[in-house]
């Protein structure tokens, strides 16, 4: 699977950016986004702490336009598949 992130590293836990582009059935993607959801409902449940920072994640799930393929294996935005 591809992303493209910014921060390598131990700096990635201060902030980082990730895109991924998926192929998915309607079906497929309602397993996938339950699942995050489990996740960030884990995440969340555990509370403020002093050794806690509390970090926003923001997620936006859109169709890939009509003629646009994923790019899973590069940076950048995606292009139309020429194969």
């Amino acid at each position: 699977m591809g992303q493209q992130a910014g921060l390598d590293g131990p700096a990635r836990a201060l902030g980082d950016h990730l895109q991924v582009g998926i192929y998915a059935t309607d079906e497929e993607l309602v397993g996938f986004v339950a699942r995050l959801r489990e996740l960030f409902a884990e995440f969340a449940a555990l509370g403020p702490r002093p050794d806690r920072t509390r970090r926003l994640l923001t997620t936006v799930l859109l169709p890939a336009a009509d003629g646009q393929a994923a790019a899973p294996d590069r940076a950048g935005p995606a292009e139309p598949d020429r194969r």
